[in-house]
This record gives C-alpha cells, sequence and structure tokens, in this order.
C-alpha cells in the first residue's frame, strides 16, 4: 500500500488487522539526492502517517532506519545513546522518521541495522551488498570503497532479532548489527577468500564511488542490549 495516502493505509489496516506494522518504505541515499521532495514524501510524512494510524488502533510501529543518521570519525561506532547528526537528506528523512516513531507511541520500535546482506540467493538483489556479492560468484571485476567503515549485517541474522523483538513486545531503539566492522572493500576480500575465487577488486574513495553525496567515515553500529555473531561467520555460512 502507499504510504503517503492515508485512505491507503486505513484501508489494509482495515483488510489485514495487523497486531504490529512494521514500516520497510523507504527511498535510498542515490535516490534521495536526487529528488529530496520524495524521499521527505515517502520516509518522513509517510512514516507520519503510519505512526498516526499505528496509535489510532493502539498497534505498534516498527522502523528500520540506518547508522546513516550519525556521523564521526572512521574510528567511531555508535550506539543506541549516540547522539544522532546526519550529514546527506537520505539520514536527515529517517532521523526525523525516528523522532515521529517514537513520539508516536511508546510500544513503537526503532531498528537501526547495518550494511545489509544474504538475500534469498533466487530473488532478485536490490542491495549493493548482495550485488557485489554475486558479481564475486561470477568472477567479475567488483568496485567496493574503502575509506568508509560500517556493520556488514545478514539478513538471516536480522530478521531473527527482528521476530524476536516483535514478539516480546520490545520498544525503543535497538541496534540490530552482526558484530564486527569493515570497509567494504575488507568485506569482499573475505568473500573472496571464502569463495576461492580471484576477484579482481577496485577500490574507490566514498567520493569517487558517490560523487557528491556526503557520508559519515563510519556508520558502525554497536549494542548496549543485543550481540549478534560476527559478519564474517555470517558471510561464510551464507556463501559456503
Amino acid at each position: 500500500f502507499d504510504v503517503t495516502n492515508s485512505r491507503s493505509i486505513e484501508e489494509a489496516l482495515k483488510k489485514y488487522k495487523p497486531s504490529a506494522i512494521l514500516c520497510l518504505s523507504n527511498v535510498n541515499i542515490r535516490d534521495s539526492e536526487q529528488n529530496p521532495l520524495h524521499a521527505y514524501k515517502v520516509n518522513v510524512f509517510g512514516v507520519y502517517n503510519l505512526a498516526k494510524a499505528a496509535r489510532q488502533r493502539n498497534t505498534p510501529l516498527i522502523l528500520i532506519s540506518t547508522g546513516a543518521v550519525f556521523s564521526g570519525s572512521i574510528q567511531d561506532s555508535f550506539d543506541e545513546e549516540s547522539t544522532p547528526n546526519p550529514l546527506n537528506i537520505y539520514g536527515q528523512t529517517k532521523y526525523l522518521a525516528e523522532i515521529l516513531t517514537l513520539e508516536g507511541s511508546d510500544r513503537n520500535l526503532v531498528i537501526r541495522t547495518g550494511w545489509l546482506f544474504g538475500a534469498n540467493k533466487n530473488s532478485k538483489k536490490t542491495n549493493v551488498f548482495d550485488k557485489m556479492l554475486d558479481l564475486a560468484i561470477e568472477g567479475k571485476e567488483i568496485k567496493a570503497t574503502y575509506d568508509q567503515y560500517g556493520s556488514p549485517t545478514c539478513m538471516k541474522d536480522l530478521i531473527a532479532e527482528l521476530k524476536r523483538l516483535i514478539s516480546t513486545n520490545s520498544s525503543g531503539i535497538y541496534h540490530v548489527v552482526n558484530s564486527g566492522r569493515a570497509s567494504a572493500a575488507e568485506f569482499m576480500e573475505q568473500a573472496a577468500r571464502y569463495l576461492g575465487s580471484q576477484n579482481d577488486i577496485q577500490k574507490l574513495s566514498v567520493a569517487e564511488f558517490l560523487s557528491t553525496i556526503e557520508r559519515s567515515p563510519s556508520e558502525c553500529l554497536i549494542s548496549r542490549k543485543i550481540k549478534l555473531r560476527h559478519w564474517e561467520e555470517a558471510l561464510k555460512e551464507y556463501l559456503c
């Protein structure tokens, strides 16, 4: 349904009568810079509509957010109590969405997660890391950044923890990421080792990769509340 249309939301809620609403609608970082109005319409106004509808039905809203709400040096990592300071339009819209979610109800939940990988191998790949892994499997050249660090996170682990948090009526902010940190280039080098492949990994700066979009040198997330396995272990299971 269309999160920017209150009537569309209401019709969906009447039809499905959910016990919780999981917000996955999202305009990504590139598209947010190219069309800021659309980004605010979906990422912010859409979440406002969902939060309002959820409050009226006394139903919890769960928002999937991002480490892009933070900025800091390449050595920094951010926990649930760190203060957001987004540098780009995408991060700004996601932070505003977090505020709307948390102010909408004390039952609502914000899940910040990391650089996702591990989509179903038979499904269409829509995120950068799964696309790079497909290139690695095919033995093709890969372009990956070396000067920004994040928290590679396996979708399988995210989904399992998300189910647990919803089933236990958790609320507030949780960082759900695999342990450890890496640059995109380091992530792909480890993938190549697991695959036993000799991929040519072209290392680029974030400025080269994303042109004029400003990003924090670190989007690494850590949690004071939960601990998941290391991303290398999750990556090995996924590839091998």
